[in-house]
């Protein structure tokens, strides 16, 4: 999947310019402008991922052992521009790492779900598992279970209920459990069969900044094509 960035009439200065631009000063402009977008859009990410803007801390993965996914350095590294003689487009594609029900991510499905929120449903999977300590996340339950050598299984109600009651663990079910090394258990993931993520604040630059990127990038390339306007109009 491609998330796709139009940049053609995303200003009405450059689509009247269009009109009467030479072809091939209106290819180069093109041209700077997706590229000028796409380095601008990358940055952007990369500056996110340094600042830790899409970590939640509040979730249980947040602790000693966690290891970062790297999903906004992806992000930023996935950008790519597309460009004619009659319009440029930037569009985002490619996969990194697993999702929690053992696909590869889609990074285009990820930001879009990170930008408008929306519920993640299993499908080849049973259930989703939602990793629920540091050391699990951005990990299948299978490669989990074999980096760690620990054994990954669930526990009927009835066992939990009477592990609670002896020790006061109050562990839930519908967990993926490992062994504790003591003679006791903790959950490793949740499993769930639809997980719901809301709106992520800033998950995408404002679009009258970017807009300006491509103004100016268009722009400067229309001027430099030989000095003066007389160059560049049919």
């Amino acid at each position: 999947m491609n998330l796709t960035i139009d940049l053609n009439g995303v200003d009405p200065v450059i689509a009247e310019v269009k009109k009467i631009a030479a072809p091939e000063s209106l290819a180069k402009a093109n041209e700077r402008m997706g590229e000028g977008v796409k380095s601008w859009l990358s940055s952007w990410y990369r500056n996110k991922a340094e600042s830790g803007h899409f970590e939640n801390t509040s979730l249980p993965t947040h602790g000693s052992g966690r290891k970062k996914t790297g999903w906004a350095n992806d992000i930023a590294r996935n950008w790519f521009a597309e460009t004619t003689a009659d319009g440029a487009r930037i569009y985002l594609t490619g996969q990194a790492g697993e999702g929690n029900g053992g696909e590869p991510l889609d990074l285009a499905q990820s930001l879009l779900l990170k930008i408008y929120g929306g519920t993640v449903t299993a499908k080849r999977a049973q259930a989703l598992t939602i990793p629920v300590i540091p050391e699990a996340h951005g990990v299948r339950a299978g490669a989990y279970a074999s980096m760690t050598g620990r054994k990954l299984f669930t526990l009927r109600k009835s066992i939990l209920n009477l592990r609670n009651s002896m020790t006061g663990s109050g562990l839930e079910p519908g967990c993926l459990f490992e062994s504790d090394g003591h003679g006791g258990v903790r959950a490793v993931y949740k499993l769930k069969k639809s997980q719901i993520f809301t709106p992520w604040p800033e998950a995408f630059p404002d679009m009258e900044e970017l807009t300006g990127i491509a103004f100016k990038h268009f722009m400067d390339a229309m001027l430099d094509d030989g000095g003066g306007s007389e160059d560049w109009i049919n």
